[in-house]
C-alpha cells in the first residue's frame, strides 16, 4: 500500500510542469554519478531520497 501510493505520488510530482526541468537535471546528475560508480538502481534510490527531503 505505502510503496504503491508513494510511487504514484512521486511519478505525479516528477511530471509536474513546474518541477520537471529541475528534476530532469537532478535525475541526469544522479544517473551520471550512478554510471560512474557502476551502481544499478542508484538513481531510483537518490530520487526517493530527494523526494523524502522535499516532503
Amino acid at each position: 500500500m505505502g510503496i504503491a501510493s508513494r510511487h504514484r505520488s512521486l511519478s505525479g510530482y516528477f511530471h509536474h510542469p513546474d518541477t520537471i526541468k529541475l528534476n530532469s537535471l537532478t535525475i541526469e546528475r544522479y544517473r551520471a554519478i550512478a554510471h560512474q560508480n557502476g551502481m544499478r538502481g542508484m538513481g531510483a534510490i537518490a530520487s526517493t531520497a530527494l523526494w523524502e527531503s522535499l516532503s
